[in-house]
């Protein structure tokens, strides 16, 4: 049996999103199985922590 660390799914946050950059994305992971967060909005100060969900 695997450690229980080991059977996490990796979380990738993906910030200013556009539609053809979640379907290309969600299209390749269907082989990965990774988490995936589409945000639309710019990665800056104020929007980092939309991302504190991933810790």
């Amino acid at each position: 049996m695997k450690h229980p660390a080991l059977q996490l799914k990796p979380k990738v946050a993906f910030f200013s999103t556009q539609v053809y950059d979640k379907v290309f994305f969600e299209k390749y992971n269907s082989d990965f199985g990774y988490e995936l967060d589409f945000f639309e909005t710019q990665l800056n100060e104020q929007t980092a922590k939309l991302r504190q969900s991933f810790f």
